[in-house]
């Protein structure tokens, strides 16, 4: 049974709805505007990724009355800016369906992991973990860091506009004024996300440090993790998306600012999605392999004990009786036998080589449009 105050309450008033339609623990608080934001793409992701699109789409309506949308004489008209439609037009939507597919579902997550008997904490930890939660999201930290970076992207992008002759350029056109403001949202929701995933990976570790239930033969080949599974294979299309994201920034620094492909900028780039993708998928992840191991390893000692004493009994029926042995206690060691090699080919993680497999082509969607363009454009 669900506690009564816990943050996964099945209850339809009062804070414990918002908490289940927000998120666990209500992850997205901790600054206002990314609340709106994530908030809005939970409840509404399909209106939340075209209006962000939209939004996007600005510029472009700005430069297409002040004729540099497309535009010859300029060294870079806003058409052929793939550096703007990347980030603006395909990133921060990507970024809003991650907010809302992830943060939309976990708590889904969690409460099938309290309905299948995985995680037992009580009403007094559930509480205690919730105000642990809370601290960290209205931590000062938290809330100024997101504004933080989108300050300094802000300021950054802005010194990109002076002396140019491009259709940014401040001393010519109105539409380049724009980028500082998306630049801001882009640099702050990125960091708002990033924590947020952070403290969610608190939340999965706290909850498994607690007693939990592994059920090594749960049907669905997880212990009773498959919620989980499913909450990293979410992110599939996401990392895909990143991929696509991160590709076109490699050739947009080489056709409009003349960066080769494989130049130490570009390297890194790929190094980051790499690094942050590989994190997103495996970090929630890992917080149970500790239990997964620890419940194998209870198991396969069980299955030794009962195996040992089972075995004593027919040394003892095969020395007092002159050789007899009964069937039934040789079929139990039989049986015994095959559980114990059952068990020790149990996976202490909650993935399979179809989610690892899947996650490893994601990951190439880069390297693979990377290779389309060095045989179009060349290596530079």
């Amino acid at each position: 049974m669900i506690p009564s105050n816990s943050p996964i309450s099945t209850s339809k008033s009062g804070p414990t709805r918002e908490r289940n339609e927000y998120g666990l623990f209500s992850l997205i608080q901790g600054g206002w505007l990314g609340y709106v934001l994530a908030g809005f793409a939970i409840r509404y992701p399909t209106r939340a990724v075209m209006l962000a699109g939209l939004a996007g789409c600005s510029a472009p309506s700005i430069a297409i009355i002040e004729g540099s949308f497309i535009n010859p004489d300029l060294s870079l008209d806003l058409f052929h800016d793939i550096g703007w439609w990347n980030q603006f037009t395909l990133a921060f939507p990507t970024l809003l369906f991650l907010s809302g597919a992830y943060f939309g579902t976990f708590p889904h997550t969690l409460r099938e992991l309290v309905d299948s008997g995985v995680l037992k904490a009580t009403d007094t930890q559930w509480k205690h973990l919730r105000e642990l939660v809370q601290a960290k999201l209205t931590r000062r930290s938290n809330v100024v860091l997101p504004y933080l970076m989108g300050i300094i992207g802000a300021i950054l992008s802005s010194s990109l506009l002076l002396g140019q002759r491009a259709w940014f350029s401040a001393d010519s056109y109105v539409a380049g004024w724009l980028i500082p403001l998306h630049v801001f949202l882009l640099y702050y929701f990125m960091t708002f996300l990033a924590l947020r995933l952070l403290i969610a990976f608190f939340v999965l570790k706290s909850l498994f440090r607690l007693p939990v239930n592994i059920q090594p033969f749960n049907v669905d080949g997880y212990g009773g993790l498959s919620s989980l599974a499913k909450q990293s294979s979410k992110l599939y299309a996401v990392f895909i998306a990143f991929g696509v994201i991160a590709a076109l920034g490699v050739i947009s620094n080489f056709l409009n600012y003349g960066t080769e492909l494989t130049s130490p900028y570009n390297l890194a780039l790929l190094v980051a999605y790499f690094g942050l993708t590989t994190i997103a998928f495996f970090l929630p992840l890992y917080t149970t392999r500790k239990s997964m191991s620890a419940a194998k390893k209870e198991l396969i000692a069980s299955i030794n004990q009962r195996y040992e004493k089972i075995h004593a009994k027919l040394e003892s029926e095969s020395a007092s009786d002159a050789g007899y042995q009964s069937i039934a206690s040789k079929e139990d060691l039989e049986a015994l036998r095959l559980l114990r090699k059952t068990a020790t080919k149990m996976q202490v993680w909650p993935f399979n080589y179809r989610s690892l497999a899947l996650f490893f082509s994601s990951l190439s969607t880069p390297l693979f449009l990377l290779y389309l363009a060095a045989q179009v454009f060349g290596s530079g």
